[in-house]
């Protein structure tokens, strides 16, 4: 065998190894949550220092409107661990005017940098969710 050349079938593309990356990271998602499911304990833990770390930025931010905090914490609160949609926060939160919402719980959340969107590169996307953000840029 020796002098064998192996000609691949596919050419790998940066494309391929953009998809091969995105699955990596998801499947990296699933297995953290599925742990997590294991233990409630370190569930509640983790998704209460989540949110006490995001409430702690935000007070540090440029915000200084009280009744937009108060808003964005009862959304940080609704979230927790979760990646959940506009409908699925609207509801937790008991809210029924979506442009209201999105005014004075979600935009300021995400300029905040408290929340981030799952589907960044198509922000108006059907399957479009929300979750607190994993890693801070400062």
């Amino acid at each position: 065998m020796a002098g064998f050349l192996y000609n691949p079938v596919y050419t790998i593309t940066d494309e391929i190894l953009n998809l091969v990356a995105s699955i990596a990271a998801r499947v990296d998602v699933l297995s953290v949550q599925s742990n997590m499911e294991k233990n409630p304990k370190l569930l509640r833990l983790n998704r209460l220092r989540s949110i006490h770390d995001n409430l702690e930025r935000y007070a540090h931010s440029d915000q200084d409107n009280d009744h937009v905090s108060d808003q964005v914490r009862r959304l940080i609160g609704a979230i927790g661990a979760r990646a959940l949609s506009a409908v699925e926060l609207m509801e937790l939160l008991d809210l029924k005017h979506r442009p209201t919402f999105r005014k004075n719980y979600l935009h300021p959340a995400l300029e905040a940098g408290l929340i981030e969107m799952t589907l960044p590169e198509t922000p108006n996307a059907r399957g479009q969710k929300y979750r607190m953000k994993t890693s801070r840029k400062e």
